[in-house]
């Protein structure tokens, strides 16, 4: 009997794209679009600390606004289907 060593970091990343491909997948092109455009802006890192801030009452409300604004926007024009640029 032969035991084979696997490629760990292989196998690792494969599942990991797998995973990326079933969350894709699980968003509707809506989703897909807003996300775009909201990226063009804001990485997630960003957008994951605004929201902390959010939560721990530390965030600057004209940046909190700006964000929201922004994000609206980003809803509306994936909702009109105007070209998107990812």
């Amino acid at each position: 009997m032969k035991i084979q060593k696997g490629n760990l970091a292989l196998e690792m990343q494969q599942k990991q794209l797998s995973a990326d491909t079933m969350y894709v997948k699980e968003m509707s092109a809506e989703d897909v679009a807003i996300e775009g455009l909201i990226r063009k802006r804001y990485s997630m890192s960003m957008e994951l600390a605004l929201h902390r801030k959010k939560l721990m009452g530390t965030v600057d409300e004209d940046e909190w606004n700006e964000y929201c604004e922004y994000v609206e926007e980003c809803i509306e024009k994936a909702r009109e289907h105007e070209p998107i640029e990812v």
